[in-house]
């Protein structure tokens, strides 16, 4: 395979002009429904509601692939904003478990339809098949970075 091309022929390129657009696009709709938060937060508040016993910020930024510092800023804004409460843990007066309040919960009840309908029509002129190729190929080209 020629790799040496024109910029906007680099696969590497396209995606991440992708990822921007969905990001602009994901913001626009945040923005247009005012939720109030950046879907960095949104990221944030969906993976801390899928364990009930709360996360540690490290298990929350290892499961983002965010970097700690980027963390810490926006756990400070959710807690701010009274979506996500810091707990501690027994046994251990440095570390807490992330939490979200009811409030927090119910925004992610809220707003999921909203964020699955961005993903869906991210992806809408695809068939099924091609959904699956690309999930397979992406996932190729993570792991062979690993190596």
């Amino acid at each position: 395979m020629k790799i040496d091309k024109e910029l906007h022929e680099v696969l590497y390129f396209r995606m991440e002009r992708t990822m921007r657009k969905l990001k602009e696009y994901t913001r626009q709709v945040l923005k247009e429904n005012k939720y109030g938060i950046t879907i960095d937060q949104w990221i944030i508040l969906k993976r801390i509601s899928e364990d009930e016993n709360g996360l540690s910020q490290t298990e929350v930024s290892n499961s983002t692939f965010k970097d700690p510092a980027a963390i810490t800023r926006i756990i400070d804004h959710l807690c701010k904003k009274q979506l996500v409460e810091r707990h501690p843990v027994e046994n251990d007066r440095r570390a807490h478990n992330l939490v979200l309040t009811r409030l927090g919960k119910n925004l992610v009840v809220e707003m999921t339809p909203i964020i699955q309908a961005i993903r869906a029509k991210g992806i809408e002129d695809l068939k099924v098949e091609e959904v699956e190729a690309l999930k397979i190929n992406l996932d190729k080209i993570y792991h062979s970075l690993d190596k």
